[in-house]
């Protein structure tokens, strides 16, 4: 069975009230669906990959629009890999 973890931590995150998006809120919601999928991590663990993930990938970006669910998806490969 396949789970959209992407889509799930998408529809999860906080809205400012303009509509934008803030970063910060759609990391921690990142953050928050890993730590649901992966009950045993370390939080401060998570929340470094998820960091680490986000400034690599960020960095190298020349379209930002898929950095979230780049995000999750890569760091939920390193946290199932440890």
């Amino acid at each position: 069975m396949h789970r959209d973890f992407a889509g799930e931590a998408y529809r999860q995150r906080p809205h400012t009230p303009d509509g934008i998006h803030l970063a910060a809120d759609e990391l921690a919601a990142v953050v928050g669906e890993l730590r649901r999928v992966c009950p045993g991590a370390d939080p401060a663990r998570v929340r470094a990959i998820v960091d680490g993930t986000y400034r690599k990938l960020a960095a190298a970006a020349k379209i930002t629009d898929h950095l979230i669910p780049l995000t999750l998806h890569r760091a939920r490969a390193v946290l199932e890999a440890e």
